[in-house]
């Protein structure tokens, strides 16, 4: 199972409300878009353990909106892990999407090469795994932003 690196969209009610507390998450609720064929369904983005690597690429690229979808990483100790999680306001969540929409697949892939060579012998799948994770990463941050809703974001078990 491991660590999950998650964004979930939260509603501007509870994000005014966690983000002045002590706990960024404690009571969040995500928010649930109605469905015409299903239950109502949170929007929640797994990043899974591509989040390190959005971290580096987003930072190479200068995307602070971006990078704060995926900031923050658990903290180890001698007795487990302990979580991160984070908000990014409804502002951000709009220029973050602003953001990931100009970011191209020649960029993630030089982010993996050297020159003409990929950096080692797992660049090739690396790359591939964060491209198709940095499209849902589009689709989500394009949804959530039209909505104006909000993004608690980090690792979960």
């Amino acid at each position: 199972m491991g660590i999950r690196y998650l964004a979930i969209s939260i509603d501007s009610d509870d994000y005014d409300r966690i983000s002045a507390g002590p706990c960024p998450t404690c009571g969040a609720r995500p928010h649930a878009r109605e469905r015409d064929y299903d239950e109502p369904e949170p929007d929640i983005l797994d990043l899974d353990k591509s989040w390190g690597y959005c971290q580096g690429l987003f930072d190479s690229l200068g995307l602070s909106a971006a990078s704060e979808l995926v900031a923050g990483d658990v903290t180890n100790t001698s007795h487990g892990w302990i979580s991160y999680q984070g908000t990014v306001a409804p502002v951000r969540v709009k220029e973050v999407a602003a953001e990931l929409t100009r970011v191209t697949e020649s960029q993630v892939r030089n982010h993996f090469r050297l020159g003409d060579a990929w950096k080692d012998e797992r660049s090739e799948q690396d790359f591939e795994y964060v491209n198709s994770h940095l499209r849902f990463a589009r689709e989500f941050a394009e949804k959530v932003a039209g909505d104006d809703l909000s993004v608690v974001s980090g690792s979960w078990e």
